[in-house]
């Protein structure tokens, strides 16, 4: 239908979609679509981020864990 986007965003390891419908005049829908698409690449970077971040503590005690055997 007029006004559905879908986007995609990939890196090495996965795909992530998102299905966006704009209600409003092709103008509008295309402003929108680009602000949405912004904050949906935001979003999935920052998950990637802490997900990052977790995996590389969990890394770091177990290798203190190791250690201490």
């Amino acid at each position: 239908p007029v006004g559905t986007i879908w986007m995609a965003i990939a890196t090495k390891d996965e795909v992530y979609s998102k299905k966006f419908s704009f209600r409003q005049n092709r103008e509008r829908n295309i402003e929108s679509a680009v602000v949405y698409g912004l904050n949906y690449l935001r979003i999935v970077i920052e998950n990637l981020e802490v997900a990052w971040f977790w995996n590389l503590m969990s890394i770091f005690a177990l290798n203190i864990c190791i250690k201490r055997k």
